[in-house]
């Protein structure tokens, strides 16, 4: 761990264009014609570079305690897996966000719960949920700026659910957080700026809860829900240790997860894919809702469109009975199933089928 810089991004009309750290800037160049083949590129900047205070520049209260060297071995890890795309709005953001960890100081505050809630949204009720994040009493969640336009606003409410009723029974516990307010406030500005304009089918609500988590967890969270017209992209960069996990315990609700390998999400409008491997998790829940789980996935391939219809192929023990997130769950060692908000599921320990949510 080398010592802390202040990080300065660079912005070209409303995006991001380039983050500098020190002595060297980083960006996405173009590697061909190909409107997908890119890569981050490193260049020095020069000293009077580093001190002008041109007007284009703006700082965040971020910093980085990463050395030049590990930002370059994360870079390569990222070009190698071809992570970077020229003409994703939202580049310079992953940049930011998943692959410099900027905000991701050594302990800054106390530790939080981090919660996820939900509601549904229109008629019929089958097609989508909203999605809201709350860290320790704060819920975040995204909102119209006004009627009039269809900018981005992060709207922050306190109390047992956020202001659009998500979480209206409580929530339920995805991890814990040790970044500060101060902290959240900047990267909710960083997601504004790299997606500005609210999209049904790519900027929307349940896209700013699932990077939330990633970013205030530092990837340590559980979230087994269907993503639904979000376009992103969240992978784990294998630099030196994919082990991860938490226990955290809020409002009846005890969870126990482990991570040793993948987790790899992919959306695209109403489509998305997922592959896992090893993930492990024990909950018991008392309120809301009730029961015991212990979830044991060895590896995990799922294709998905919207909450229409999906299918899952790989190898579970999954065994657990009774009601958590807005779900009945009843599994002996992967055979089983659940109906609720997530809509009806028909397990194997080889598989399944889900298919329209109820909620």
């Amino acid at each position: 761990m080398g010592v802390r810089r202040r990080v300065k991004l660079k912005r070209s009309e409303s995006n991001i264009s380039s983050v500098d750290i020190g002595e060297y800037s980083y960006k996405i160049s173009k590697t061909s014609h190909s409107s997908v083949d890119s890569q981050i590129e490193r260049t020095r900047v020069d000293e009077e570079a580093r001190t002008s205070n041109d007007e284009e520049q703006t700082q965040y209260k971020l910093e980085t305690t990463k050395t030049d060297e590990e930002i370059k071995k994360i870079i390569i890890s990222i070009n190698e897996a071809q992570l970077a795309h020229y003409d994703n709005y939202v580049s310079m953001f992953n940049l930011l966000n998943s692959i410099l960890e900027l905000s991701r100081n050594p302990p800054i505050g106390p530790e939080r719960v981090v919660k996820l809630g939900r509601t549904c949204v229109g008629v019929p009720s089958t097609l989508a949920h909203h999605w809201a994040v709350q860290i320790g009493e704060s819920w975040y969640e995204i909102t119209p700026k006004d009627k009039e336009t269809r900018q981005n606003n992060v709207r922050v409410s306190d109390g047992r659910r956020a202001k659009s009723c998500a979480g209206l029974c409580g929530g339920e516990v995805v991890g814990l957080t040790t970044v500060t307010d101060e902290g959240i406030k900047a990267w909710n500005k960083l997601w504004l700026d790299a997606n500005p304009e609210y999209n049904l089918f790519t900027d929307n609500c349940q896209k700013f809860a699932y990077q939330l988590m990633d970013w205030a967890t530092n990837g340590k969270f559980l979230c087994e829900h269907r993503v639904i017209s979000a376009d992103m992209e969240l992978a784990d960069i294998e630099m030196v240790d994919n082990r991860r996990g938490f226990v955290a315990k809020k409002g009846g609700n005890l969870v126990a997860h482990w991570k040793y390998g993948k987790d790899i999400l992919n959306s695209w409008w109403c489509f998305s894919t997922r592959y896992k491997i090893g993930h492990y998790t024990a909950q018991a829940v008392a309120g809301p809702g009730l029961g015991l789980f212990l979830d044991a996935i060895f590896v995990d391939r799922g294709a998905y469109s919207g909450n229409l219809f999906g299918i899952h192929v790989g190898l579970n023990l999954n065994t657990g009975l009774g009601i958590r997130n807005g779900n009945f769950e009843a599994q002996l060692l992967g055979c089983g199933g659940k109906i609720g908000a997530d809509g009806i599921e028909v397990n194997t320990s080889l598989g399944g089928i889900n298919a329209c949510s109820l909620m």
